[in-house]
């Protein structure tokens, strides 16, 4: 009866990070990037471990992943308003010597 005990609240740490995900990982990071409320956050999967969140007026993509601590990670690839497209800069001309 002990054994089960100890056996179960040695897993329980490994049952509750199962229950993290990366879209609620990038719906954490989108509300603390944009400064939004979390339940105003909406996230979509754009492919792969790729979201799209949108909330308060902006938008983001985030790229997910497990780091070297064996955490999810979600890391904002781009920031605009929404509606408004990304500005392209284009590379300098490379010059010549």
């Amino acid at each position: 009866m002990i054994r089960s005990r100890l056996a179960f609240l040695a897993a329980f740490p490994l049952l509750a990070i199962g229950c993290v995900t990366m879209a609620g990982t990038a719906q954490t990071r989108a509300a603390n990037d944009m400064k939004c409320p979390e339940e105003q956050i909406v996230v979509a999967n754009i492919g792969g471990t790729s979201f799209r969140a949108t909330g308060c007026g902006q938008e983001a993509t985030y790229n997910c992943g497990q780091s070297t601590a064996n955490t999810l990670v979600c890391v904002r690839e781009e920031q605009h308003a929404v509606g408004q497209a990304p500005q392209l800069t284009s590379a300098p001309a490379p010059t010549q010597k």
